[in-house]
């Protein structure tokens, strides 16, 4: 199905490439229409068979070089479930500990007439 596809829209943006520079050129009618019906029998054979070889050469090694990659991705995703697993759950406490240590860190003041001296104005004004 793809070598018809690409067959056509080979050959239908090759007739439409022929027939405005056709028209740009002031070219007879019978002389667009020839060479339009030329270019599209030799370029839709082109796309037919670059089709034809898309499918038999280039696809399979596709559809392989995918289906080892998805099969890579699945057993490193298995591997790292492993060892996530494997792993204490100190991560959490030890995360739990920082934010109590920045809060200590960071006391909120808020904004009052006491506090405005605090404010910094800056230069050149």
């Amino acid at each position: 199905m793809l070598k018809i596809w690409l067959a056509i829209g080979l050959a239908m943006t090759v007739a439409v490439i022929i027939i405005f520079m056709g028209i740009m050129n002031q070219a007879r009618f019978t002389v667009i229409l020839y060479r339009t019906i030329i270019s599209i029998s030799i370029f839709a054979s082109c796309g037919y068979i670059l089709g034809m070889i898309y499918e038999t050469k280039f696809l399979p090694y596709a559809k392989s070089l995918l289906e080892t990659d998805v099969n890579n991705q699945e057993h490193q995703r298995d591997e790292d479930t492993k060892q996530a697993t494997g792993k204490d759950d100190n991560s959490m406490d030890d995360y739990s500990d920082d934010l109590a240590e920045k809060k200590e860190e960071t006391d909120f003041a808020p904004f009052t007439t006491d506090n405005f001296k605090r404010v910094v104005s800056p230069p050149n004004s």
